[in-house]
């Protein structure tokens, strides 16, 4: 019986120890709490002691770090506190905008073009510059996507040009080997001609300048004016077309005649013979005249005035 009083006796004073324990422990939350609002010293203290705590003690930092988070979650479930946030970080904006002029550029410019992501990048800091590009690393990325682009346009055109030749071979018969070497041959002849098309075309548009100089603008040019322009010879060529022909000649007089050669071809205009020099293996005096005619002079009685000949 003494025994079982003893022991009766301890679990009741083990309880209400506990639970003074627990009371006064309370007690001590919110008297700490109060002081830790009121008193800035112990506040101070506080931080230096839980920093020194997460720099030595790396189980305490982890501790730390997951109560931190979830603080925060709770925190964040509550509207007031979150409105109070986006005050606070606004008001934070404002004032580093108006005071560190590395973040009013960093945000004008970050305005203007695209918000750049770097990993690297120090989240916790409040000015946030975007990456910069020297004139040297712009100039190389412009240069490899130029040098890419062409790269895959070469080959893409490579592929076409393969299928076309299997394609033509195995309907043809002809052999892959003689394929690749007559559609080679066609694209060194189309290059020629793309030469020559585009040479042709500037011999044009210079022999066009230069006669547009000698003619007047405001008015209708005269026989004279346009023979000067084209430096004394008015010339016709084997090119014309018949819109050209209807727009640009007058009806032939019935009372002259027409000359006629012996390959029964019409002369209506006096020819042009065109010169030619020689080869090298004779001297730069000699000339020979070609027999082919490609181009006559211009008859004023046919030919009206404003045309060019």
């Amino acid at each position: 019986m003494w025994k079982e009083n003893k022991s009766k006796n301890q679990q009741t004073v083990k309880s209400q120890s506990h639970s003074n324990y627990v009371a006064n422990r309370e007690s001590v939350k919110e008297r700490a709490t109060k002081r830790m609002l009121t008193d800035k010293t112990l506040r101070q203290r506080n931080l230096q002691r839980v920093k020194s705590h997460i720099e030595n003690d790396a189980t305490y930092k982890h501790r730390n770090k997951i109560k931190a988070a979830e603080s925060s979650c709770k925190k964040l479930l509550n509207a007031d506190f979150r409105e109070l946030r986006k005050e606070y970080k606004r008001d934070k904006m404002k004032t580093a905008y108006h005071t560190q002029t590395s973040y009013r550029k960093t945000k004008k410019r970050t305005s203007r073009q695209p918000y750049r992501q770097c990993k690297n990048r120090n989240k916790s800091s409040l000015v946030q510059e975007p990456l910069q590009e020297t004139k040297t690393q712009t100039k190389a990325t412009k240069t490899y996507w130029a040098r890419r682009t062409i790269l895959i346009a070469a080959v893409k055109e490579n592929r076409r040009i393969a299928i076309l030749q299997q394609k033509m071979s195995s309907t043809s018969g002809v052999p892959l080997l003689n394929t690749k070497l007559l559609m080679k041959k066609a694209g060194q002849r189309l290059k020629c001609g793309r030469k020559m098309v585009t040479h042709l075309h500037l011999n044009l548009v210079s022999k066009a300048t230069y006669c547009l100089e000698h003619l007047p603008a405001d008015r209708t040019p005269t026989e004279d004016e346009l023979t000067s322009a084209f430096s004394g010879h008015r010339m016709h060529t084997s090119s014309s077309e018949p819109y050209f022909w209807q727009q640009c000649y007058n009806v032939y007089p019935p009372a002259r005649t027409i000359t006629i050669d012996c390959a029964g071809k019409a002369h209506i205009f006096k020819p042009v013979p065109v010169e030619t020099e020689l080869s090298s293996e004779t001297t730069s005096t000699d000339k020979q005249t070609s027999t082919d005619v490609s181009r006559w002079e211009c008859d004023s009685s046919t030919t009206r005035s404003y045309t060019w000949c």
